[in-house]
């Protein structure tokens, strides 16, 4: 039991680094990174001096980062139209980030599958070809065989 759940654990730290050297995740990083400080940029300038909740450029990243993480604490909330639609953006920008990472974290577990599927594929059509390759001859040696 310890020995298959150490090796289960091996797997999926092999199967998430692998993920991590993927280059779509570099571009999912920078692209997550770079909306989150556009956003807080943006909130900053639209936001500051009209928005009591904010004090400076450190409440907007804070704001950035709970909103695009989905978890939205509501300590510092856009008040003006401005506000709230670069808000929207961020938090859809959260979502698609968070499935495309789910995405490519579950496509490496499922190409090891894949992979291990293929190969029993090709095992068993080398054996049915070696079966049939087995008849043909059977059947060569002896014509009057009736059987099919």
């Amino acid at each position: 039991m310890k020995r298959h759940l150490r090796r289960s654990w091996n797997f999926f730290w092999r199967q998430l680094a692998k993920a991590f050297r993927n280059p779509i995740f570099l571009a999912l990083t920078i692209v997550g990174n770079t909306a989150l400080v556009v956003c807080a940029c943006l909130l900053y300038f639209v936001e500051y001096g009209v928005n009591p909740q904010i004090s400076g450029f450190g409440d907007c990243l804070w704001w950035a980062f709970v909103t695009i993480t989905t978890v939205g604490y509501g300590d510092v909330t856009p008040i003006t139209l401005f506000g709230r639609i670069i808000a929207v953006l961020l938090m859809m920008t959260g979502g698609v980030l968070f499935f495309s990472f789910l995405g490519l974290l579950s496509s490496s577990f499922v190409e090891r599958e894949f992979h291990q599927l293929e190969h029993e594929i090709r095992d068993l059509r080398a054996s049915v070809d070696r079966l049939v390759n087995e008849r043909d001859a059977s059947r060569r040696k002896d014509p009057d065989d009736s059987r099919v």
